[in-house]
């Protein structure tokens, strides 16, 4: 039996973001989603999220995938005008503009890659 907080049933406990340059698209992710990046001893790039129940990389992984030809996470902020401001910032461009759904505020960027990203806080 594991104790591991990434092994949730049903979690998602790993994200690999494809990317031409991983370092720029690290340097994205951690200034809009709070990850904490690091450059790892074999060159390439990891991430985990502030409650490290998110771990995941950048770059490359040899399946032939192309930045922007994937799903689209999102990710809670504490706000997502603000996120949209540092992602804009950070050389990424708005998908969809912040707006009022129920009782979320979201919005759609696209990372330095061409991936999307989603943002959510609820109101």
């Amino acid at each position: 039996m594991t104790t591991n907080p990434l092994a949730r049933n049903g979690g998602l406990s790993y994200l690999h973001v494809h990317a031409e340059s991983a370092e720029r698209c690290a340097r994205f992710y951690e200034a809009v989603a709070g990850w904490a990046v690091e450059r790892r001893a074999n060159g390439g790039w990891r991430f985990a999220s502030p409650d490290g129940l998110l771990i995941g990389g950048f770059g490359d992984d040899g399946s032939g995938a192309r930045p922007g030809a994937s799903f689209v996470p999102y990710v809670f902020v504490t706000d997502v005008d603000a996120a949209v401001g540092v992602a804009t910032k950070r050389g990424g461009s708005v998908v969809r503009a912040p707006y009022d759904e129920n009782d979320l505020r979201l919005a759609r960027v696209r990372d330095t890659e061409g991936n999307e990203l989603g943002l959510w806080r609820f109101r």
